[in-house]
């Protein structure tokens, strides 16, 4: 348990200095393009690496939808056509360090998406 709360505890740490916002997709379809939007902070990472997650499950990772995000940019464009989901199912997209995934830096509030 103290191991947990170290970590929990450090992940709020990296999280709660950061600025990086990430928005929930909007009106995104299965196997279609979306558009990820997000705001930045001063002392945010140049890169990262964008997840589309199930919220719910530690390790539900479901398409790992862009590599080494230009956190400057606010937005990219993402294909949803590899990633492992179904319509109506709750997600999330959250950005974490390239170098270590498991450090992550946002998550995005739930979303879903349709056919």
């Amino acid at each position: 348990m103290k191991l947990f709360n170290t970590i929990a505890t450090t992940s709020l740490v990296i999280s709660g200095a950061l600025g990086l916002t990430l928005q929930p997709l909007v009106n995104a379809t299965i196997g279609g393009q979306a558009e990820v939007y997000w705001t930045q902070g001063p002392n945010d990472p140049a890169t990262w690496t964008l997840f589309l997650m199930d919220p719910y499950y530690t390790f539900g990772l479901k398409g790992i939808l862009a590599r080494n995000v230009d956190n400057s940019l606010g937005h990219i464009t993402v294909s949803l056509a590899g990633a492992n989901v179904q319509a109506g199912v709750e997600y999330n997209l959250q950005a974490a360090n390239t170098n270590y995934p498991d450090m992550r830096y946002a998550a995005s509030p739930i979303f879903t998406l349709s056919d």
